[in-house]
């Protein structure tokens, strides 16, 4: 049995709303812990992209 084909892959993680996440996390989900993981992801790999946003729950 041949192992699968392996292709590359990158993630590549950023801010989408430009800081005003990290401002806003505290009022709007209570406390004062700041929520960093309000951001968007995109893994590429194999000419194909995909776009979605995550956050820590």
């Amino acid at each position: 049995m041949e192992p699968p084909n392996l292709y590359p892959v990158k993630l590549y993680v950023y801010d989408l709303s430009k800081g005003l996440a990290r401002r806003l996390s505290p009022i709007m989900l209570g406390g004062s812990e700041r929520q960093e993981d309000l951001n968007s992801r995109e893994t590429t790999g194999r000419h194909l992209a995909h776009l979605y946003s995550c956050t820590q729950g």
